[in-house]
């Protein structure tokens, strides 16, 4: 469950802020 909820925080930051796409690929 944990690791679902992580990928849907990354996935709303990479949208949020596109920039950390750059310093976390």
């Amino acid at each position: 469950v944990w690791g679902s909820i992580a990928d849907l925080v990354k996935i709303a930051l990479s949208r949020i802020f596109p920039k950390l796409r750059v310093i976390n690929p």
